[in-house]
């Protein structure tokens, strides 16, 4: 059987949530390539996990890591930033500038009416 790459990421995330007690987990990029819905599902299970274990997660999308204890900025290889999402937003930085660029993209252009779930096609 051939497994697809959200199958492969979804079976990675399994085996780091495991009951076994993982007291450091890295992640990188765990829903690169997932759908909105699918998304949304991963990041809540991996807060949950989260919740009291130290983790490193790596991601582009920043509303992955505004809920972070620290999220530590890089550009160029080096570190240039690092704090809170409330104080490097409010600092006007790097972080805030990469986070309003994506913010843009769900900006009020136009009004979305949320649906259910199973007009998805998920449970």
């Amino acid at each position: 059987m051939t497994l697809s790459g959200g199958q492969w990421q979804r079976l990675a995330l399994a085996r780091a949530l495991l009951p076994e007690r993982h007291e450091f987990v890295i992640l990188d990029e765990p829903s690169a390539g997932l759908d909105a819905a699918a998304e949304q599902e991963i990041h809540s299970c991996l807060r949950q996990h989260r919740s009291g274990r130290t983790s490193l997660l790596i991601s582009h999308r920043l509303s992955a890591v505004r809920d972070a204890d620290l999220i530590i900025v890089l550009g160029d290889g080096q570190v240039i930033e690092h704090g809170d999402h409330r104080s490097l937003v409010t600092s006007g930085g790097a972080y805030a500038h990469l986070f309003a660029l994506q913010a843009d993209g769900y900006g009020p252009r136009e009004t979305a009416t949320p649906v259910d779930a199973p007009a998805l096609g998920r449970p």
